[in-house]
């Protein structure tokens, strides 16, 4: 699907992401938008997406953003917060616009919206350490 797709790349990741990614990444001006397309291996039990892979897909977007905003350092997510609203299915498209709604010198916080077409079917929260350039073991 994305592969098709104008402006999409893939967010090359070979850790825990290579195995329940891809997810893409679109630049539109000042705005960077995330995506996913839900495939059978995102599946619950009752036929939805799992929530975790939607809460998974939350945190790499606000984290990424972060990346994106301050420039490559190591960051950790120190609190997040999940609120299911919709139902999502399977061969749905995924997307979010992560936003930064306040940050420090050392904390970020974030707060996305994540949308399968024209409807809302997650919010999420959180908020991230900036580690500099030597962080803790």
């Amino acid at each position: 699907m994305f592969a098709d797709e104008e402006g999409w790349h893939p967010m090359p990741d070979d850790g825990f992401i290579g195995h329940v990614g891809p997810i893409f990444v679109k630049h539109e001006g000042s705005v960077t938008l995330y995506g996913f397309l839900t495939e059978g291996k995102h599946r619950n039990t009752r036929g939805a997406v799992q929530g975790g892979m939607l809460m998974t897909f939350a945190d790499r977007a606000m984290g990424q953003s972060i990346r994106d905003t301050f420039g490559p350092q190591p960051i950790a997510t120190i609190q997040f917060d999940m609120h299911f609203v919709s139902r999502c299915g399977i061969d749905e498209v995924v997307t979010t616009r992560p936003q930064i709604v306040r940050s420090t010198a050392s904390i970020v916080f974030m707060e996305c919206e994540l949308m399968a077409g024209n409807r809302t079917i997650a919010t999420a929260k959180g908020i991230w350490k900036r580690l500099g350039s030597n962080p803790a073991p």
